[in-house]
């Protein structure tokens, strides 16, 4: 599973990765590689999730300020919040499989979990105890 993730990573097929390295994760589970692939590939499919955040907080403004009804500022506000907390929960996975690659012994995932953690949690404070607990 390990190989056939790190391999669909490399093609930019983050959604069958995720599912190849998590897999691998449960037979692998101290294996560096397979969790920092883990982390890279939930990233990726962050990022798609973020782009539709932006977008539709665009359209949440947008309607604001056109003054658009009532019912479509909802919908626009109840979508853009949707988006907001999957994004927000998807971070947390990405956090989640690179403190684990850091606590193997990936390295290379530090600058891209410290970035994300202190994006979370507006600060480094607790990362220590996370990794420390991924041991």
């Amino acid at each position: 599973h390990g190989a056939l993730g790190e391999t669909l990573y490399h093609k930019a097929d983050y959604e069958k990765a995720a599912t190849e390295l998590t897999a691998a994760t449960k037979s692998l589970p101290k294996d560096p590689n397979v969790w920092f692939f883990l982390g890279l590939s939930l990233d990726q499919q962050t990022a798609g999730f973020v782009k539709s955040y932006q977008e539709a907080a665009a359209a949440q403004n947008k309607a604001i300020k056109d003054k658009a009804e009532r019912f479509q500022i909802e919908e626009l506000t109840a979508q853009a919040e949707a988006l907001r907390d999957t994004v927000r929960a998807k971070r947390g996975e990405v956090i989640e499989a690179l403190a684990s690659a850091v606590a193997n012994g990936a390295q290379q995932a530090m600058p891209r979990l410290e970035s994300l953690y202190k994006a979370q949690n507006d600060s480094l404070t607790g990362l220590d105890k996370l990794i420390a607990s991924k041991k």
